[in-house]
């Protein structure tokens, strides 16, 4: 089977017309240059090159070959210089994860100011469901299919899932019930409205600021816990179809029709920002700097 470098070899013979002036400049001499036009010209079995006067002539089949090779190598090149352009470029593109339970749009004010700094920056929407895994986890790990996502954290739940998050805002605790829920048209709950209910959360442990408000409001209040195994779909619809209350970080967008969030008056916050991997790539390495260059300003 015929190589490109061949291609290329008898190209220069056509366009130079001898084997010696095709062999300058190269690592291979007029002698390798003639055998490789032999072993080209037995590879198509037909004559490609012939002796005249000014050196080396292309035969008909010769002129045929010459066009359809400039071509070929050509679109090689073309194609070798796409793919190095592409390897650039995608320095700068940015994968966001994100989904009905994960969205992203609690922060787009700020994307928009990084979009201003660095307009050369490419931002992608990678949707995702939110599935939870053995351990409850409902987002895939980022580094995969994504490079990052938007989501309130605690340390707890950064350490335990071994990831980076960068700060970008504060998030409040959030009471998530059903329409119909006698608190429901609250624009904000105190600790002795929860008196008596029944407070689903997730299991212990996950979530250090979760954990640290249930310590604290059960020692003033007369409050049920039921613990949920996962975020997911069908944990807020149990919620919205009954009487109970979830607590959440962050006031994320309306992801259920019949449910509502109040925030919980409480003195501590919790963090919403920017979540990756714990082993980023270089380019998500760079974007987080430059993230928090604006983050300084």
């Amino acid at each position: 089977m015929y190589t490109l470098n061949q291609l290329v070899m008898f190209i220069n013979v056509a366009e130079k017309g001898s084997f010696s002036k095709a062999a300058e400049g190269s690592s291979v001499t007029a002698n390798a240059v003639a055998k490789q036009m032999k072993i080209l010209e037995e590879e198509f079995g037909v004559k490609l090159l012939e002796k005249s006067f000014k050196g080396q002539s292309l035969t008909s089949a010769g002129e045929k070959l010459y066009k359809n090779a400039k071509v070929l190598i050509d679109m090689c090149s073309d194609a070798v210089a796409e793919v190095k352009l592409a390897d650039k470029n995608d320095e700068n593109v940015i994968r966001i994860g994100t989904s009905v339970l994960t969205p992203f749009d609690v922060i787009d004010d700020f994307f928009v100011k990084i979009r201003k700094a660095h307009p050369e920056l490419v931002f992608e929407l990678v949707p995702f469901t939110n599935e939870a895994n053995e351990e409850g986890i409902v987002v895939p790990y980022p580094g995969s299919t994504f490079d990052i996502y938007a989501n309130s954290y605690d340390e707890v739940m950064i350490e335990s899932r071994n990831l980076n998050a960068l700060e970008v805002k504060k998030a409040k605790l959030y009471a998530i019930m059903s329409v119909n829920h006698r608190l429901a048209d609250k624009e904000i709950l105190e600790h002795d409205d929860l008196e008596g209910e029944t407070l689903m959360v997730a299991t212990r442990g996950k979530h250090g600021y979760l954990d640290d408000f249930c310590d604290y409001i059960s020692k003033a209040n007369d409050v049920n816990f039921k613990q949920i195994f996962a975020y997911d779909a069908d944990t807020y619809s149990e919620c919205a179809n009954s009487n109970d209350i979830m607590l959440g970080m962050g006031n994320l967008s309306k992801i259920h029709p019949l449910l509502v969030r109040i925030p919980i008056r409480w003195d501590k916050d919790c963090a919403y920002g920017i979540i990756y991997s714990k082993n980023p790539t270089h380019k998500v390495s760079r974007f987080i700097e430059m993230v928090k260059d604006i983050l300084n300003d």
